[in-house]
């Protein structure tokens, strides 16, 4: 993989709205074709999430589309690790392109 990048996510939750931080984390790994994300420009866009009311595999869907739409990476993956909530852990990934491994 050309690039990885991983950050604490937080949301607000999308039947009450109350702010969770950090509620888990989000990993992105691709294969970069042409373009690069910039990682400062992929840290403001991340954050971006916070005062969102989403579900937490939402996020992980968006933010793989965003990166197919902006970078066009020849593969991309991106896991959402979220922490407990209801009793459950919630794990999300998402990919897309061919898969170099």
């Amino acid at each position: 993989m050309a690039g990885s990048v991983a950050g604490k996510a937080g949301d607000a939750r999308p039947k009450t709205g109350r702010l969770r931080r950090p509620c888990g984390t989000i990993t992105i790994r691709y294969v970069p074709a042409e373009k690069l994300a910039e990682l400062k420009s992929m840290r403001d866009y991340l954050t971006g999430f916070r005062d969102r009311r989403i579900f937490q595999e939402e996020v992980v869907n968006e933010v793989l589309d965003e990166l197919v739409a902006s970078v066009a990476p020849q593969f991309v993956e991106v896991e959402g690790i979220f922490n407990m909530r209801g009793g459950m852990t919630t794990r999300a990934v998402a990919r897309s392109g061919q898969d170099p491994s």
